[in-house]
């Protein structure tokens, strides 16, 4: 089993001689539309048909990958809340998305940043997300240099699972003094961004 976007058809082939070809005819309203279906006994047809197939197959996400990409957007859209009230219980404020202007006047933008109330001016905690479709060495190179430019206390990179860094990938972070926190549940990735704070 797999998830791919519904391309609005459906087919099915059978021994790869016969194929049965099923789509509506209107994509326009968004209401049902009645179907039309298409049979043939073409090998030829049958056989573009099933690497039609097995294109789409190869690009498709398996579940477990596409249920743990939900939950890391779900917890994305959680953690402001959340980070926001365990932030706020401990003397910090929480910008999320943060625009903070750098040493260069430049404005950086961050998804998260925190900031004491009680040093002002204070060195900011900056954190980005990682989505899975992202380039990850210009995602840590693009964090490191945002932070280097607005003087950021910490820096911290959010992501689904650690298995999306390579060996490269993870002494870029250690190099650059990245925080990496991993998690798909938004309690979770908040109370371990609170404890980076108070190391």
């Amino acid at each position: 089993v797999r998830h791919i976007e519904h391309i609005g058809i459906n087919f099915i082939v059978i021994d790869g001689v016969e194929s049965l070809l099923c789509f509506p005819l209107t994509y326009k309203s968004e209401s049902p539309s009645p179907v039309q279906c298409l049979w043939s006994n073409f090998v030829g047809f049958a056989n573009i048909l099933s690497e039609v197939f097995m294109d789409l197959w190869l690009k498709a996400v398996s579940p477990p990958i596409r249920l743990a990409k939900i939950q890391f957007m779900r917890a994305i859209g959680e953690i402001p809340k959340i980070l926001g009230v365990m932030a706020e219980d401990r003397g910090w404020l929480l910008e999320a998305p943060a625009i903070i202007v750098g040493r260069s006047g430049l404005s950086q933008k961050f998804d998260i940043a925190l900031r004491s109330r009680n040093l002002v001016p204070s060195n900011p905690i900056v954190a980005d997300f990682l989505l899975e479709e992202s380039n990850v060495k210009a995602a840590l190179i693009t964090l490191h240099l945002k932070a280097m430019d607005v003087e950021a206390a910490k820096k911290i990179l959010i992501i689904p699972k650690s298995d999306l860094l390579s060996q490269d990938e993870k002494e870029m972070v250690s190099i650059y003094g990245i925080n990496v926190v991993e998690g798909l549940r938004a309690d979770e990735v908040s109370q371990r961004i609170m404890e980076i704070i108070g190391e």
